[in-house]
């Protein structure tokens, strides 16, 4: 039987061009860093959209409609860019959750950009989760189809993605 011979392995060469684009991802990501960190406190929930504004355009609120209640919900976590910047930041939803109350019609979701796609995800109090379907009643509506849960109060969470990022909302809703 022949004898094997192990040879180490040769070091990759990097190119210039290699190099210099690990080095501008490094530079971009300490940058996304930076401004996630300044974006969002410490163990704390993200900043509202109006401050956020300040620091960069971020992602509008997701639109939620049931009755006469509405609900605009200000992502808590997003990576959202644009033509000329992107913003990541991570936080924490917000306690307590904002609540619909009690509805026995149609919850309505809305979200103020094209060509968007929505998943949302209930848990009951005894913490049993489930897939909620979404239909699609325009082009940024959607209607949450509740009717296969049973009563009682629900903690959803929201998560969209899009052409721009993602973004990730919760909020609490009683269905009667």
């Amino acid at each position: 039987m022949p004898s094997r011979t192990t040879h180490p392995s040769r070091p990759t060469r990097w190119r210039r061009r290699d190099k210099a684009a690990a080095l501008g991802c490094v530079l971009a990501l300490a940058g996304i860093t930076s401004a996630a960190q300044a974006t969002t406190p410490a163990g704390g929930p993200s900043l509202p959209a109006a401050e956020r504004s300040g620091l960069q355009q971020g992602p509008p609120p997701v639109r939620l409609m049931a009755g006469g209640v509405s609900l605009a919900l200000d992502p808590y976590t997003s990576c959202w860019s644009t033509a000329s910047s992107v913003m990541c930041y991570d936080g924490m939803p917000p306690a307590p959750l904002p609540s619909l109350g009690g509805t026995t019609g149609p919850v309505r979701l809305a979200f103020d950009r094209s060509d968007w796609r929505f998943s949302v995800r209930m848990e009951d109090q005894g913490g049993t989760s489930r897939s909620v379907k979404l239909v699609r009643i325009g082009p940024q509506r959607w209607r949450l189809a509740l009717a296969p849960l049973l009563q009682g109060r629900y903690r959803a969470d929201v998560y969209g993605r899009g052409p721009q990022g993602d973004v990730a909302a919760a909020f609490a809703v009683t269905v009667r």
